[in-house]
């Protein structure tokens, strides 16, 4: 073997390391964190009577998402958490999203957090939050017979409340209960 030869196949033999390290890596990246997390309760969540449970349900959560997660605290008007799904695109390293349905009775208010949208809204109206910790600015707007709310913490994440069959007064106190999850 001539030294040219010896030299080239031992560059050929560090890239191919560097290119097995990368994968080893990126595969240790993706298995350290979980890219889904979803659960539909048989028995719905009550944030107020069950409070460590429904908490740990967002610490959850808290796992696959990339960004500061709200959960409400204490909740009036009896909503309880019928369901939650939470997703992380590894592959495209979004931040990720996550829905949870609330119900009581016959009223319905999913609240989507994370890189989502909902699209075009009506808007109806701008909401003092100031006094809340999980934002000062909201809107209160309307799509398709539903009322919402979109919560304003950061720019890089959305918050939204979406009430099916819930009244806006309803909806506001629900939005007001959420706080930092710490």
């Amino acid at each position: 073997m001539n030294k040219k030869t010896l030299v080239i196949g031992t560059i050929i033999l560090v890239i191919i390391a560097a290119i097995v390290g990368l994968f080893f890596t990126l595969d240790q990246k993706q298995a350290a964190k979980p890219k889904t997390y979803s659960e539909i309760f048989k028995n719905p969540v009550d944030p107020n009577t069950e409070p460590q449970k429904h908490k740990t349900i967002y610490e959850r959560v808290g796992k696959v998402v990339d960004f500061p997660i709200f959960y409400p605290k204490n909740m009036e008007n009896g909503y309880k958490l019928a369901e939650i799904q939470a997703k992380k695109d590894l592959a495209f390293e979004t931040k990720g999203d996550f829905i949870a349905f609330y119900e009581n009775n016959n009223s319905k208010i999913k609240v989507v957090e994370g890189v989502a949208d909902t699209g075009i809204v009506k808007s109806l109206e701008y909401l003092d939050f100031a006094n809340q910790e999980a934002g000062k600015k909201a809107w209160l707007w309307e799509q398709g017979g539903k009322i919402g709310i979109s919560l304003y913490y950061n720019s890089e994440v959305n918050y939204f409340f979406i009430g099916e069959n819930t009244d806006k007064d309803k909806l506001i106190q629900f939005a007001k209960s959420f706080i930092p999850l710490k």
